[in-house]
């Protein structure tokens, strides 16, 4: 099997329990991938800070990219692509 990346955009109107639901999908599956990028457009509430560092705590895949400010869903999957390194990469709702 090929090697991948997920790639997951988040932003401040994400469900903090949606998202974290999404992630532990990521890593409940039999294939895992090398590298998670998580794109955080914007400045997000509090609750969801907390579990993307949780996530960071737990997950030694995961990259995380700041955008200082919402630059909208296909700015922030460009970006996201960018630090992507393997030859396939799949995109997960957050």
């Amino acid at each position: 099997m090929a090697d991948f990346d997920v790639l997951i955009p988040l932003y401040r109107a994400d469900k903090p329990e949606i998202f974290d639901q999404a992630y532990q999908s990521i890593l409940k599956n039999t294939l895992k991938p090398q590298k998670v990028v998580l794109v955080i457009d914007g400045p997000i509430p509090k609750k969801l800070q907390s579990i993307v560092q949780n996530w960071q705590e737990i997950d030694s895949t995961l990259c995380v990219v700041r955008l200082p400010e919402n630059y909208g869903i296909v700015t922030a999957l460009n970006i996201g692509l960018r630090e992507c390194t393997s030859d396939y990469v799949i995109r997960c709702d957050s």
